[in-house]
């Protein structure tokens, strides 16, 4: 698996024209990024987030809609979480977390 560095990945996830205005932003997030350990301690701490958070929370939320946002944006995926069951929009989300960690969500672990 290719890594990427955390400015890509953020630039994937940031829509063009936000890209476009707030390149600072950027550089930011990847500076966050950098300090959580790199891309792949930073998914991992989100798998570890997701498996913690109760189903339907707002933590679940949120992580979902980053990751549908970036698949849409990137990947081609045109699908909409509300559209998907939940058991979908899980398997999706831990899935692409899984990828960008590296490894099972099982074995994730942050840091």
């Amino acid at each position: 698996m290719k890594k990427e560095s955390p400015t890509v990945l953020l630039g994937k996830l940031l829509p063009k024209a936000k890209r476009a205005r707030i390149p600072q932003l950027r550089d930011i997030a990847a500076e966050f990024i950098n300090s959580m350990g790199g891309t792949q301690s930073f998914a991992a701490q989100m798998v570890t987030e997701w498996q913690n958070s109760p189903p339907g929370s707002m933590q679940r939320t949120r992580i979902a809609d980053l990751i549908f946002k970036g698949l849409r944006q990137f990947d081609g995926e045109d699908k909409e979480l509300s559209t998907l069951d939940t058991a979908e929009v899980e398997r999706i989300v831990l899935e692409k977390l899984e990828e960008l960690a590296g490894g099972p969500a099982g074995e994730a672990t942050p840091g």
